[in-house]
């Protein structure tokens, strides 16, 4: 009866910690967005998520992802990530990228686990548009912008808002898209 007990207690806080997977993932993915970094704490919180997956349903995913056509391009896009850092001519400027994919796609199944009725998915595609427009609104005013792209247009890039200082990848550090410029396109994908 004890052990009854305790195995149900358990199992009610791993229900509970699933509960927070997105909110989790997604405190995450913000902060890995604007520091280019992630903490070994969210690996183990990560882990935390996917230990309280195979406790409450027995098994890592429901059968919803056993569909290939939600799985396959993910895994194949997983899969690559090794050949992608082998012909890399610069490790530190590729494994935030590399974390990036991999943080996309534990994203991409918390949310297709999460999603398991009708209402779930309504209410997920109202969080994607939601989450959708809060990462242009951050893209916009964390946005470097270019004083020399249209020429006698200073007045307009003086005024334009800079509210982030120091993106990872702008135009002050690295030429490339910024973090939240990328995020915002992933999340399009989605």
């Amino acid at each position: 009866m004890r052990n009854v007990l305790r195995a149900e207690v358990v199992r009610n806080f791993f229900e509970r910690v699933l509960h927070f997977e997105i909110i989790g993932l997604s405190a995450i993915y913000l902060y890995f967005v604007l520091t280019d970094q992630i903490l070994l704490i969210a690996f183990l919180l990560i882990a935390l998520f996917w230990l309280a997956r195979k406790i409450v349903i027995g098994k890592f995913s429901p059968d919803a992802l056993r569909n290939p056509f939600l799985t396959i391009p993910i895994l194949i896009l997983v899969a690559l990530l090794p050949i992608s850092l082998a012909v890399s001519t610069n490790w530190f400027l590729s494994l935030p990228k590399v974390d990036g994919v991999i943080l996309g796609a534990l994203f991409f199944f918390a949310i297709v686990n999460q999603i398991q009725t009708r209402d779930d998915l309504a209410r997920a595609s109202i969080w994607l548009v939601a989450v959708c427009l809060g990462i242009a609104v951050a893209g916009l005013i964390g946005t470097d912008w270019a004083q020399g792209k249209i020429i006698g247009a200073t007045f307009l890039y003086d005024h334009l808002p800079r509210f982030i200082q120091s993106i990872p990848r702008s135009i002050d550090r690295i030429p490339t898209r910024t973090g939240l410029e990328q995020t915002n396109q992933d999340f399009q994908i989605l």
